[in-house]
């Protein structure tokens, strides 16, 4: 993994999503994107149309994101906004296999690259600190880039800051 100033514990751990495959996709209305991996979780949260998630749950809930193969977009948040029904097609067409590579493309966007050249990128355009980019781990745990590309990791079940 290529990403400046990440402490080598939150490397290791996200270095755990290579070989991966996606289980779960879903855009949201405010352009967010959400990408689950591993084995599917039943939704034990109440309510809701989503019936499972991934073991490993990527995304970002505001940031910008595109999709693409071979210098095409495939699929990207602006979609969203043109026609939210044509982007979820889209999203569920695209192929995304086996997670092979996981870079820091600058000090807020991220790139994650699947085995048949696909990748995603995540891209901070907002400057709520909230969400930038963030991984759902296995064991309560949550890590999440923040503004000045500073990653944090915290447990997911508890408050911030609770950092490990």
């Amino acid at each position: 993994m290529d990403a400046p100033g990440i402490n080598p514990e939150v490397k290791m751990l996200i270095g755990s999503l290579l070989g991966l495959g996606c289980c779960r996709r879903q855009a949201y209305k405010k352009g967010g994107l959400s990408l689950g991996f591993g084995n599917q979780v039943p939704n034990d949260r109440g309510p809701s149309n989503t019936p499972f998630y991934g073991e490993w749950e990527m995304g970002s809930y505001y940031g910008s994101w595109r999709i693409g193969k071979a210098g095409n977009i495939l699929c990207a948040s602006q979609d969203m906004s043109i026609d939210p029904s044509d982007c979820k097609n889209k999203l569920a067409e695209v192929e995304l296999e086996r997670i092979v590579a996981f870079d820091q493309l600058s000090d807020l966007d991220v790139r994650v690259k699947f085995r048949n050249g696909v990748f995603v990128d995540f891209l901070a355009t907002t400057s709520y600190d909230d969400d930038l980019f963030h991984i759902f781990c296995p064991g309560n745990i949550y890590i999440q880039l923040s503004n000045g590309g500073i990653w944090r990791m915290c447990e997911s079940d508890k408050p911030w800051p609770n950092e490990v």
